[in-house]
């Protein structure tokens, strides 16, 4: 479904190697009515198993803020990662409202079977990013994890 309830999802011809999701903090406010731009959670149009593991990379990432400070993008999918003495499950952290992401970091995915996904902003002081208005929006590639032979 492409309407404004459920996320986009776009796979590879075999979904068992990777998937692409882009989301929208107006997705799926039928059952996560609290979404805010600072703090969204998509409803996924099916469950999607993640056998053996798994990593996930921000592509593009943009949201309204009359601010351009930067944030910390994060995800409940995600393994933590230091943040100086805090752990966040941490995308990467951007300093602009767009960017599209010529490197992409893939951070492991904790997670083994998708329904859900929530994806929240903290400040540079780890706090909500409650100045961020409008709308926010991001695209999730997934993959295997690789090997350190290149191999998945």
């Amino acid at each position: 479904m492409t309407d404004t309830h459920t996320c986009l999802l776009e796979h590879s011809r075999e979904m068992e190697r990777s998937f692409t999701i882009y989301s929208h903090s107006q997705h799926s406010r039928d059952v996560h009515a609290r979404n805010r731009p600072d703090d969204f959670t998509i409803q996924l149009p099916k469950i999607i198993e993640l056998p053996g593991q798994w990593e996930c990379g921000l592509v593009q990432f943009h949201c309204d803020s009359n601010r351009t400070t930067g944030y910390f993008i994060c995800s409940d999918l995600l393994e933590e990662s230091f943040v100086g003495d805090s752990k966040l499950p941490l995308f990467r952290r951007v300093r602009v409202k767009t960017s599209h992401f010529a490197q992409i970091l893939y951070i492991p995915v904790k997670l083994k079977r998708l329904q859900s996904i929530r994806v929240y902003l903290r400040s540079w002081h780890l706090q909500p990013a409650r100045a961020v208005r409008g709308s926010t929006y991001c695209t999730l590639h997934f993959r295997r994890r690789r090997r350190l032979d290149g191999t998945s």
